[in-house]
């Protein structure tokens, strides 16, 4: 199998998470839900995550921990209590690509 090939239960899974959402998809969001259940997760519950991720080319971009390290600390400095922290934090967990 080569790297662009998806095994078909993948994809068949990735398929059922594209006819549950209530956007249009890129045609790249199925191969993105057939290799990460986290991201076909967080899809269903938030598709304007998903519609800004795949038009910001998110999947694309390699890891890079200073650019998490200064979205975090935006988070961090915006909260004004605990409980707000931990609902932003979370937002953010969610929101990225896994």
């Amino acid at each position: 199998m080569s790297a662009l090939e998806i095994p078909a239960d993948l994809l068949a899974s990735a398929q059922r998470t594209v006819d549950r959402l209530d956007v249009g998809v890129h045609p790249d969001a199925l191969r993105v839900f057939a290799l990460s259940d986290f991201v076909a997760t967080v899809a269903v519950r938030d598709s304007a995550w998903l519609v800004e991720a795949l038009a910001s080319d998110t999947f694309a971009e390699p890891f890079d921990a200073h650019r998490i390290n200064a979205e975090v600390a935006v988070a961090v400095a915006e909260s004004t209590d605990i409980g707000e922290l931990q609902a932003c934090l979370r937002l953010w967990r969610n929101r990225r690509p896994g």
